[in-house]
């Protein structure tokens, strides 16, 4: 049978990831929280589809984006998947 490819958690996950750029560059706190928001519904959303490429993206940049934040136990908990369902993702 075809492989269902799912390219909404992928979408979602760099709409995150530009929101995350863009609070880093302007400091919008509101990019910040969209950034955030974006990258744990793209992470969750992939992890249903059983996409783990897209899902090792969505939780690699969440993981970035927290500790470039200082916020250190938030960012071991988006990486945690790379323990679990993720621990034979290569790309990241």
């Amino acid at each position: 049978g075809k492989k269902k490819v799912s390219v909404y958690p992928n979408a979602v996950a760099n709409a995150g990831y530009c929101f995350f750029q863009a609070y880093k560059k302007g400091k919008n706190e509101e990019h910040l929280k969209k950034g955030r928001e974006n990258l744990a519904k793209a992470a969750q959303l992939a992890k249903e589809a059983n996409d783990r490429e897209a899902q090792s993206l969505a939780c690699f940049y969440l993981g970035e984006l927290e500790n470039d934040l200082g916020r250190h136990k938030e960012a071991l908990d988006a990486l945690a998947p790379f323990d679990a369902e993720l621990s034979a993702t290569t790309r990241y």
